[in-house]
């Protein structure tokens, strides 16, 4: 074959990689959000949606789409079902969604251990919060006196003082049908709800800070695996554990703190694609002007990242089944 022959057919297989390679840049990025707007979840997502694209091959356009339903749960499915696998379609959950499968709800239509976890922007450390006329001093008062949480299906704010209830003897009454936390501090706000548990740190100091200051709020128990650097003076839930085995199912049902505010993706995604999003992710929880941003909105960033959280759910599902089988009927 003469040369020039040779050097045309490299010329145009590089000219068809090339364009391969731009065609398998993200010109959208449908980014779900599993919540109603106004919480946490919703000023996380609406944060990456203004620094997301800067960190990723052709500068998509981010749309914000929010997918409220079973605490996240609609959202997962969604994506789990629904989204093609290029990494066009990602979205941001709650964490609780691996209890959902993990514990047999015929509504969780997903594998947690197949699910793509991109990354999280910051564990969380839920709290018991309570704004009532007669406030309790300690967690003592909850166990004689019932106090009425608001919580949303499929969340910590119902997975928590169930625990809670069970394990450590609170009289906290649920009421469910919330979709999501805005609605539930409203409802605080107006007297209809006492309080809730498993309420993120991080969004009371974005939201509701002054309700702590000006004395009208208290914070029980902290319902995460470790300490808020912030809270070193609010108890862990699991400092009232009675036993090894109740402290054993404890960590389960808190295990979520740990992966929370998540971006997932579907199963299925190209190792390639899925490298690519993480090491994007990652580079803009680093970036100054989302920090920056971050900061003035008030959301945390200490990042976990896909690899991390991916392993979690392997642990958790790896755990002795009688751990797994008293959790679950707890939060039945």
């Amino acid at each position: 074959m003469p040369a020039r022959s040779v050097i045309s057919i490299t010329a145009f297989l590089m000219a068809a990689l090339a364009g391969v390679a731009h065609a398998q840049d993200i010109p959208r990025l449908n980014l779900i959000i599993g919540f109603s707007p106004g919480g946490n979840y919703d000023a996380t997502g609406r944060l990456y949606a203004r620094h997301f694209n800067r960190f990723l091959p052709g500068n998509p356009v981010v749309i914000v789409q929010n997918m409220p339903g079973a605490g996240s749960v609609q959202a997962t499915n969604h994506i789990y079902n629904i989204a093609p696998k290029d990494g066009s379609m990602l979205a941001i959950v709650d964490g609780a969604i691996l209890f959902q499968a993990l514990f047999g709800n015929p509504s969780a239509k997903y594998d947690p251990r197949q699910i793509t976890w991109i990354g999280g922007r910051a564990p969380e450390f839920p709290q018991c919060a309570i704004m009532k006329a007669d406030l309790p001093k300690s967690i003592e008062d909850a166990r004689q006196k019932e106090y009425v949480l608001g919580a949303a299906v499929g969340t910590r704010t119902v997975n928590h003082p169930r625990m809670l209830n069970a394990l450590i003897g609170t009289k906290f009454r649920l009421v469910t049908g919330f979709p999501g936390g805005a609605e539930i501090t409203q409802a605080m706000e107006k007297g209809e709800v006492d309080g809730w548990c498993g309420w993120s740190w991080g969004s009371i100091k974005r939201r509701q800070i002054s309700w702590l200051k000006e004395g009208r709020m208290v914070l029980l128990l902290q319902t995460a695996l470790r300490k808020s650097p912030d809270l070193p003076d609010v108890p862990l839930a699991l400092d009232f554990a009675k036993s090894d085995a109740d402290r054993s199912v404890m960590q389960v049902a808190m295990a979520d703190t740990e992966i929370a505010t998540p971006m997932i993706g579907p199963p299925g995604m190209s190792p390639e694609r899925v490298a690519q999003l993480r090491k994007s992710f990652e580079a803009m929880l680093a970036d100054k002007d989302l920090l920056a941003d971050a900061n003035k909105v008030g959301i945390d960033i200490d990042p976990v990242s896909g690899e991390t959280m991916r392993k979690t759910v392997e642990q958790i599902f790896a755990l002795p089944p009688e751990i797994i089988e008293r959790a679950k009927a707890i939060n039945q």
